[in-house]
């Protein structure tokens, strides 16, 4: 613990030796070398920035110039619509397709794509398993999953400018 603060001090005093793997970033300060796993330092850099946005009633998103249809059962359905409002929140713009399908037509500037089903499934599934919980903790949970999903993934060869950022972007907070 000492030693992490003593690191995060002085954000210009270290060395970037490379990737290990693809998957750490291997730093060198002072006598000591540090391993940062590029996905967890990306993960919890935007579960921070998400958390605020959201707070704040600021989250950056972008409008799909063609929805996503997404198929889902009928309890899935009933479940996006009971909580419309919860996906607003997270950035989401999610209507019935008709079909047994949802529309949506805006995500979160941070997700993909391709992560749009995989993140709407997971956050469905802990909605209905989690019926009681309250608003804020389903929030937090929702916006951890779409963290994960956004970050950087283990096993990904970065140039040197994108290493340099991430490891400022983590020092600095």
């Amino acid at each position: 613990k000492k030693e992490e603060t003593a690191f995060k001090k002085t954000v210009c005093d270290y060395k970037i030796i490379g990737q290990l793997f693809n998957t750490y970033v291997v730093i060198e300060k002072d006598d000591c070398m540090y391993l940062l796993d590029q996905h967890a330092a990306h993960e919890r850099l935007i579960y921070d920035k998400l958390k605020q946005e959201i707070k704040e009633k600021k989250l950056i998103t972008q409008e799909l110039m063609v929805p996503y249809v997404l198929r889902l059962s009928p309890t899935e359905i009933s479940a996006v619509m009971e909580n419309r409002e919860f996906f607003e929140q997270m950035g989401f713009d999610i209507s019935d397709y008709g079909g047994g399908s949802v529309a949506v037509r805006e995500i979160p500037f941070e997700l993909s794509l391709n992560e749009i089903s995989d993140f709407i499934s997971e956050t469905l599934e802990m909605i209905i398993e989690n019926k009681s919980a309250a608003f804020t903790r389903k929030q937090e949970k929702a916006v951890a999953t779409l963290a994960c999903k956004a970050a950087i993934k283990g096993n990904n060869r970065f140039s040197d400018f994108e290493l340099k950022k991430l490891v400022e972007d983590v020092l600095e907070n």
